[in-house]
């Protein structure tokens, strides 16, 4: 049976834990964490691209300041 699709972080890798989080707060987590705490297999899940709030202030900052070299680089 497939679970509902979980949030993975394009940046690092963490997973959003939505089903039982810890302090009542729903967070960003190890994958491998978050695959044993439930038992289940990459297989097992729908996967959704998306980026951990860290990250997303990374990504975003990133968009707006060209590289060190001065080279402009293309993203799709």
């Amino acid at each position: 049976m497939r679970r509902p699709a979980v949030r993975l972080c394009d940046g690092c890798g963490q997973m959003f834990d939505d089903v039982q989080p810890e302090g009542g707060q729903a967070p960003w987590i190890d994958a491998h964490a978050y695959l044993m705490k439930y038992g289940l297999h990459w297989d097992d899940l729908d996967r959704v691209d998306d980026a951990c709030p860290p990250c997303a202030r990374l990504f975003q900052a990133s968009a707006h300041h060209p590289p060190a070299d001065g080279k402009e680089t293309l993203t799709s």
